[in-house]
């Protein structure tokens, strides 16, 4: 599990990039935090509730990933439902770097997703 640190406001941050087998459990942990920003996180949200809740099957080799820091707050989540690209929802470039780092073995044809965090991805 790829490890980051990130000055931030003085303070050094630790992030860490959590890919999950478990649909149900990343699920319960990303779908309230990225809910607070319902229209910036719309598809990611649809995406994940959709297969979550059984109205889709999961394709499979999907990836499901996210980013905490050492307060255990999320940072970022990306998830992949192959053939699509990655998807990915508001980045700072911590959290990008360390979901890139935390991805490199992953199959990443592409990415998707607001232009500050794909921007940030494709940077790290």
């Amino acid at each position: 599990m790829p490890v980051r640190g990130a000055a931030l406001g003085g303070t050094v941050l630790i992030m860490r990039c959590v890919r999950s087998d478990d649909l149900a459990t990343f699920a319960a942990t990303v779908l309230p935090w990225l809910e607070r920003e319902p229209v910036l996180n719309n598809t990611l949200c649809t995406v994940i509730g959709e297969r979550a809740g059984g109205a889709r099957p999961t394709e499979p080799g999907c990836l499901w990933a996210y980013v905490v820091d050492d307060a255990g707050d999320l940072r970022g989540v990306a998830i992949r439902t192959p053939p699509h690209d990655l998807l990915v929802g508001a980045l700072s470039p911590e959290a990008a770097g360390t979901l890139a780092d935390g991805l490199a073995d992953a199959d990443v044809p592409g990415v998707r997703g607001p232009t500050d965090g794909v921007r940030a991805f494709v940077a790290a």
